[in-house]
């Protein structure tokens, strides 16, 4: 085959897998009455893009069902992580996940937009309000990268609720610079400290050997005040649910069942409440209603700056591995 006839070739599929894009987003209408017809009370929201010279652009589509939205309100602990991740041909992928009472992930809502800064954001979570009833977010915990749309817009439609960074994504950060086992066990014995003094204590690298907790005397009065208030000076009670190993000691020294003492979010029957509802299927695209409405086109491609990337940026620890295999055949 010629280079003439492998161009051509390459224009005609692009034609046809163009075209056929267009037929995909003229039918976001169609999707969306089938959605609330068999799924009645579901959030589906669409936004398009205005040009100048009066052509229409896809811009934001979203989608909550009701099953997971009253299965999350009813059944799941209030955190919600939220990311945004690229999409292989056309715009971002925008999440927000749940934690049942095991602690698996709970999706919620989703939302396809052309590009992920403060304004799709913020459009993404005032529907997710409406959605969770939680108001200003009082009692809601929120986790995300430090992405700055993300920030701001938490900032914006959940002024009260906690927003926390992942520290996951603080890690890959981290290792850039700190390499090695030891780094890597400092940095996560920091994270998992539940009070100022565990992380002043892990930050000097000091280590303790004592596994053993016991309850003296003195300390009886001030051990029923905070079995009442349900806390500890370690702060991991009031931060897991679950009682902590101090507390264990001190309900086992007056003959409580430490089991009594566990959030109402990890109980079997909070787990069934989180998956009594269901996602009742689609029917084929074939059988969708036929809306008369907004046909929008597909968003137009963003050309970044400079000259496009070749290979895969990979992660901070795919490089790490792949170091230690080329050290281990060198050895």
């Amino acid at each position: 085959m010629s280079p003439g006839q492998r161009g051509s070739a390459k224009d005609e599929v692009l034609d046809d897998f163009e075209g056929g894009l267009k037929e995909h987003y003229a039918r976001r209408s169609d999707y969306q009455a089938e959605i609330l017809e068999t799924n009645p009370e579901s959030t589906v929201n669409m936004t398009v893009e205005t040009m100048p010279n009066g052509g229409i652009y896809f811009s934001g589509y979203y989608i909550c069902f009701k099953a997971v939205k009253d299965g999350w309100i009813n059944g799941c602990r209030k955190i919600i992580c939220l990311d945004g991740c690229f999409l292989k041909n056309h715009g971002q992928l925008l999440s927000a996940v749940g934690r049942d009472t095991n602690n698996h992930i709970f999706p919620l809502a989703w939302a396809v937009v052309s590009v992920e800064n403060k304004e799709n954001w913020k459009w993404f979570l005032n529907l997710l309000w409406d959605d969770i009833e939680m108001e200003c977010g009082l009692g809601l915990t929120l986790i995300s990268d430090q992405h700055k749309g993300i920030i701001e817009a938490v900032k914006d439609v959940f002024p009260c609720a906690e927003h926390r960074q992942c520290t996951r994504h603080i890690y890959a950060n981290f290792i850039k610079k700190f390499r090695g086992l030891q780094s890597k066990n400092l940095f996560w014995a920091v994270a998992k400290s539940t009070s100022k003094q565990w992380f002043e204590m892990h930050m000097e690298e000091l280590k303790t050997s004592s596994k053993d907790f016991w309850v003296d005397n003195v300390g009886t009065m001030k051990l029923f005040q905070e079995i009442r208030e349900q806390t500890c000076t370690c702060r991991s009670w009031r931060l897991l649910g679950i009682p902590c190993v101090h507390t264990v000691a001190a309900l086992g020294f007056i003959n409580i069942n430490p089991k009594t003492y566990v959030n109402n979010w990890f109980t079997k029957d909070m787990f069934k409440e989180a998956y009594r509802h269901h996602i009742k299927p689609l029917k084929g695209s074939m059988h969708w209603p036929k809306i008369d409405d907004i046909n929008p086109l597909p968003p137009k491609e963003r050309r970044m700056p400079g000259r496009p990337t070749v290979k895969r940026k990979r992660d901070p620890l795919e490089k790490e591995k792949k170091n230690k295999k080329i050290g281990q055949q060198e050895k």
